[in-house]
């Protein structure tokens, strides 16, 4: 099997890098600012050490899925490792967050665990596509939908600029009924309910992105501006 390039394994570990970085503060109450004070009192050695089962995703309660995920978010790979072996590890981390972030979202998580599980799921399966693993877009595309569908509008708000940000990131790679389908979108949405807060900030930064594209996606842009202002009226 061709192996990834060493761009997408460091890709790949800056995520994971950023995972244990944010868990942390999506764990705790604590001020950031305190624990980069901890951080830095701690030495290289105390860092957690990879065991056989880190990569196995228990069952349980939300708690007990909840204190998995900080355990494997803030597991670094091991730095003197081979390039295949540390590509090894962030596959099988990035793969056990998006299966435990999945039973922790089944879990009957609380409003924090909600938060928590999507936000890893995405982060995990975006790092996964981009070191080309089977399966990952298609798991993404789920997230993203399930992230704008949910209840809490925090999660929704993740959703939707994950959405966006992944489709003008892609803009010259889509089908022009890809294109087509992030326009209808964003108009399905203004349609689905009164005109909400969020509705606003959805279709400005959709705008932004799309103007940063350049004179080609003019078009577009000035179609979805006519088609969507008059529905945040």
């Amino acid at each position: 099997m061709k192996l990834p390039s060493l761009s997408l394994v460091r890709r790949s570990l800056i995520t994971l890098v950023a995972l244990a970085i944010i868990a942390p503060a999506m764990f705790s109450d604590a001020p950031l600012v305190a624990q980069d004070e901890a951080a830095e009192e701690t030495s290289a050695g105390d860092k957690p050490a990879v065991d056989a089962d880190l990569f196995r995703v228990p069952e349980g309660d939300a708690k007990t899925l909840q204190a998995y995920i900080k355990k494997l978010a803030s597991t670094a790979p091991p730095e003197d490792a081979p390039e295949e072996k540390q590509i090894e590890f962030s596959v099988k981390a990035l793969t056990a967050l998006v299966t435990a972030s999945d039973r922790l979202l089944a879990a009957k998580p609380n409003e924090m665990q909600s938060k928590q599980g999507h936000g890893f799921r995405i982060q995990a399966l975006e790092a996964l596509i981009a070191m080309g693993q089977a399966g990952a877009r298609e798991k993404f595309e789920k997230a993203m939908q399930a992230a704008r569908a949910d209840k809490d509008e925090d999660v929704v708000g993740m959703g939707w600029q994950t959405f966006i940000a992944d489709r003008t990131g892609r803009w010259e790679e889509l089908e022009p009924k890809e294109q087509q389908a992030f326009h209808d979108e964003i108009i399905a949405k203004l349609k689905a309910n009164k005109p909400q807060a969020m509705d606003a900030s959805i279709v400005q930064i959709a705008a932004l992105r799309l103007d940063q594209l350049g004179e080609t996606d003019g078009r577009f842009l000035i179609e979805l501006l006519e088609d969507a202002v008059p529905l945040l009226a």
